[in-house]
């Protein structure tokens, strides 16, 4: 049985992060950003090529109604690899049961790293509160 979760800069939405991740690059030998219509392109060709359906790899959309415990997010406010906006959006589908914490200066998986004393202390609340 499932009391809790506990998250560390979830990726909750794999076709964002693939976005996300082009968004932070250059084009080759172009000092330009990757553009937008080029990582839809890249989508495409994989879910072509191996079959990836990007809709059931979006956690967030259903989140109302599948999460039925109580969840703690910690995420970074400089996280490069999973952007904070899908944690925000997580929490914002059941602000009674997520709860998510954010924490100034930490990169990816780095918010331990970042407030170790914070972070222990949030995650012994959280059990506390589950029982």
């Amino acid at each position: 049985i499932v009391s809790g979760v506990l998250l560390d800069a979830p990726n909750v939405d794999f076709g964002r992060t693939v976005d996300y991740a082009a968004s932070q690059r250059d084009l080759p030998v172009v000092p330009l950003p990757v553009p937008a219509t080029v990582s839809a392109t890249a989508k495409f060709v994989t879910s072509l090529r191996i079959g990836i359906n990007w809709k059931l790899l979006d956690y967030i959309s259903d989140a109302d109604e599948t999460i039925r415990q109580p969840v703690l997010i910690h995420h970074g406010t400089e996280d490069l690899t999973v952007p904070l906006d899908m944690s925000l959006d997580l929490e914002a589908t059941n602000p009674d049961l997520i709860q998510l914490i954010t924490v100034e200066g930490a990169g990816h998986i780095e918010s331990y790293d970042v407030d170790r004393q914070g972070y222990v202390d949030s995650v012994v609340a959280f059990l506390a509160e589950l029982g």
